[in-house]
């Protein structure tokens, strides 16, 4: 809900779980219908198993189709 960036990584200071899921496959699926309906909102998929949240910025170059 809240972020921000340092030193090419993303911050996440304040987010909400919008779902649990119970295998990858239908996390990616549910993200892809998320990011359909709202494509400037940030979203990321995390296993439970991270103690901590590591997003590493990348800077896209070019034309995606």
């Amino acid at each position: 809900m809240n972020a921000h960036s340092e030193d090419k990584k993303r911050v996440l200071d304040h987010l909400a779980v919008v779902d649990t899921f119970t295998d990858s496959v239908i996390a990616i699926r549910r993200y892809q219908e998320l990011h359909r309906q709202s494509p400037d909102r940030e979203l990321y998929v995390f296993h439970t198993s991270r103690e901590e949240l590591n997003v590493t910025e990348r800077c896209w170059m070019g034309v995606r189709a």
